[in-house]
């Protein structure tokens, strides 16, 4: 008798679970064909947006398609997983640069033993949201360091083969060149040959090399995220002398363009700026940092390309090495200091990013106490103020310190990839 009363609730209770365990599978799989429906309907929206012709038409119509093909998806995955009886939408949205997609559904199971307790079905929903912001007009400010201490060797092996290469003399001979740092000049009348012509005779890469090569890549990334549309302009600038050797000049590689064949060809030709001999004093960081900020106006929203945002991003070692009486005093004849903020704020201030590539010095190998690293730099306690004068210079997030070659590289490459953003699953 216990039996028969207690029968019927234990098998609706078995049954419960049965269907409750079937609903929720269900849910699991529609969950899996949203996820891939909105990933795919944002990312859709964004590719036809930027191929576009900008108008509200080509936008609206950039939205619907990405509508469709997330619908198709979610339809797809949802038969190879065996989901029926469901109900589900597929809708993007845009706020400004950033497009929003939401893939909604709701399933139903019948339910078998569950009506005993007076239910006929289970109904489960839920929606995936994915968002991406669509790549921005933008114009990129290259200014590259081209000042002597950029003709260090790159790496601390190079250094030293450098230090005991040979240079030829014009009576035939060759003496060691014993080059720790700046090795670019005709140090005196015997010499037939730069020290930057023995390395590139020994093929010794130096500082100069990397950034080329690295400022290169660079424009060859910005081909590739541009497509046919033109996302990126870029400005390309040398931080040197002027023509009489007085003070600094920002020197125009190339200007503002969307001609990547053309940047690129600009890029390649980037060398160490004019030597006059030693005492060298040729890195006017504070003065070519001013001349760039007064070249530019406020940044856009980059929503347009009448309307761009815009990014500095400064290449250099931050030593400033001027002739004596420019703004600080130090030994000798030479005037050395860490890079002044009011330019770098300035440019803030116009909505600017302002991005800083800090190309550390390897420690010069052989060190030599008497070298101008060491006096100059070291002694007087200008290379402790380097690093957080640049870092104050630059947008958060946007200050790098790099010293080997690839990894000089790879930090220009990190910080032209804060430039753009990629779709991502925000719930």
């Amino acid at each position: 008798m216990i039996f028969a009363v207690m029968a019927l609730p234990m098998l609706g209770g078995v049954g419960l679970a049965v269907d409750f365990g079937n609903i929720l599978s269900a849910r699991n799989k529609a969950q899996v064909a949203a996820d891939a429906a909105a990933l795919q309907a944002g990312g859709v929206a964004r590719d036809l947006i930027r191929s576009g012709d900008g108008s509200a038409a080509s936008v609206a119509a950039a939205i619907a398609e990405g509508e469709r093909r997330g619908r198709l998806l979610f339809d797809a995955n949802a038969a190879q997983l065996g989901l029926t009886d469901y109900e589900a939408t597929v809708k993007v949205t845009r706020s400004g640069q950033t497009l929003s997609s939401r893939a909604s559904f709701k399933v139903h199971r019948a339910t078998y033993l569950a009506p005993l307790f007076g239910m006929d079905s289970f109904e489960a929903s839920d929606a995936s949201i994915s968002s991406v912001v669509l790549p921005t007009y933008s114009e990129v400010y290259v200014a590259v360091d081209v000042s002597q201490s950029m003709g260090i060797a790159a790496t601390t092996d190079e250094m030293n083969r450098l230090f005991y290469a040979r240079v030829k003399l014009k009576n035939g001979k060759s003496e060691q060149t014993s080059c720790v740092f700046g090795c670019h000049a005709k140090e005196n009348s015997d010499h037939t040959e730069t020290y930057s012509d023995v390395a590139a005779r020994e093929g010794i890469r130096l500082r100069i090399d990397v950034l080329r090569d690295a400022t290169v890549d660079l424009v060859e990334t910005a081909r590739r995220e541009s497509h046919s549309d033109p996302l990126y302009r870029i400005g390309l600038f040398a931080m040197g002398m002027s023509a009489n050797y007085s003070t600094g000049a920002l020197i125009t590689l190339h200007d503002l363009s969307g001609d990547f064949d053309s940047l690129a060809a600009a890029a390649r030709k980037i060398t160490l700026g004019p030597s006059k001999g030693n005492p060298y004093s040729d890195s006017y960081q504070n003065e070519t940092v001013a001349q760039l900020n007064q070249r530019l106006t406020a940044a856009g929203d980059g929503t347009s390309p009448e309307q761009p945002k815009k990014y500095v991003i400064i290449i250099t070692d931050g030593v400033r090495d001027v002739q004596k009486g420019s703004g600080c005093v130090q030994t000798g004849n030479r005037c050395v200091s860490a890079l002044e903020q009011a330019s770098c704020s300035a440019m803030k201030a116009k909505g600017i990013t302002v991005g800083v590539l800090y190309t550390t010095y390897l420690p010069p190998r052989p060190f030599i106490e008497t070298d101008w690293y060491a006096v100059q730099v070291v002694n007087t306690g200008v290379a402790a103020k380097v690093a957080p004068a640049l870092k104050s210079c630059a947008s958060l997030g946007w200050y790098y310190e790099a010293s080997q070659a690839d990894a000089i590289d790879a930090a220009l490459q990190r910080m032209f990839a804060q430039t753009r953003a990629e779709p991502m699953l925000t719930q």
